[in-house]
C-alpha cells in the first residue's frame, strides 16, 4: 500500500511512511502543510499603497525631467516614504509583487489636441470618401516637416502597471534641415529646404506637385501641425484652395 501511495503520488516511501506515522500519532492536523515564514516584508501595508499611489502619480511629480519609472529612481523614492533603502534587485522584486512591469513607454506630442483630432474624425474623415468619389488624387502633407538634429528622446524601458503602458510627451522639435512634401497612395513628392520651412516654400512645393499630378484635381489633407507657422498663412491656404 504504500508503495502504490508513493507511486501515484510521486514521492519516496519513506515520506509515505512518515506520514503515515504522524497520522497514527495526531491524526489528520499533522498531514497539514506547515505555512511558510520567511523573510517579512520591510515596507508596512500602508508604506506600499503610498508607494503605489506615488508611481502612478508618475516621475514627473516627483521632480524628475521625463516621466518614466527606472529601478533607481523608484528605490530613492522608497527611502524618500520610509527612510529603508532597497538594492536594485529588492526593488525589482517589490514593484513586481505590486502589479508593475518593466514595459517600452509608447510616445505622444506634447502639443497633441484631442478636440482636434475628434473634430477631424467627424468632419474631415468624410472629405477623403467624397475626394475619392470624384476623381481627386489624394496628397497627405502631413509630412511637411523638419529633419536634422532631434530632440526626441531615446524610449527606454520603464516600469509601470500591469497593462498600463507608460507614455512619454516629447516635442517634436528639429534644427538646421527642412523637407517639405506630399504623399500619395502610391508615390511621394518632397523638396529640401535649407532652415526652417516657410510659407514661399509651401506655396512653391504645392505649385509643382499640382503641375507633377496634373490633371487630376487634388485633395489636401493637411495635419495643422503648430510647430511651423507658415502652413497657416493666407498665402498657402489660397495654394491649397487653387490646388
Amino acid at each position: 500500500m504504500p508503495t502504490e501511495v508513493a507511486r501515484r503520488l510521486k514521492v519516496s516511501r519513506a515520506s509515505v511512511w512518515r506520514w503515515q506515522q504522524a497520522l497514527a500519532a495526531s491524526g489528520r492536523r499533522a498531514l497539514r502543510k506547515a505555512p511558510r515564514t520567511g523573510r517579512p516584508p520591510r515596507l508596512s501595508e500602508t508604506r506600499e499603497k503610498q508607494l503605489v499611489e506615488a508611481l502612478e502619480a508618475g516621475a514627473l511629480a516627483q521632480g524628475y525631467a521625463t516621466d518614466l519609472w527606472t529601478l533607481a529612481r523608484v528605490g530613492k523614492l522608497i527611502e524618500k516614504i520610509s527612510s529603508k533603502r532597497y538594492s536594485e534587485s529588492g526593488v525589482w522584486r517589490l514593484i513586481k509583487r505590486l502589479n508593475f512591469s518593466c514595459q517600452r513607454p509608447s510616445g505622444r506630442a506634447s502639443k497633441r489636441d484631442e478636440a482636434a483630432i475628434q473634430h477631424g474624425k467627424k468632419k474631415r474623415r468624410p472629405a477623403l470618401k467624397n475626394g475619392a468619389k470624384e476623381g481627386r488624387t489624394i496628397v497627405f502633407d502631413e509630412f511637411i516637416d523638419e529633419s536634422g538634429v532631434s530632440e526626441r528622446p531615446h524610449r527606454v524601458r520603464a516600469w509601470a502597471p500591469r497593462g498600463k503602458t507608460p507614455v512619454l510627451q516629447y516635442s517634436f522639435t528639429w534644427n538646421q534641415l527642412s523637407a517639405v512634401a506630399g504623399v500619395t497612395f502610391w508615390n511621394i513628392s518632397f523638396k529640401l529646404v535649407k532652415g526652417a520651412v516657410r510659407a514661399p516654400e509651401i506655396v512653391a512645393f504645392l505649385k509643382n506637385l499640382k503641375r507633377h499630378l496634373a490633371p487630376r484635381k487634388l485633395l489636401i489633407i493637411w495635419d495643422r501641425l503648430q510647430a511651423i507657422a507658415a502652413a497657416r498663412s493666407p498665402a498657402v491656404s489660397r495654394a491649397k484652395a487653387a490646388a
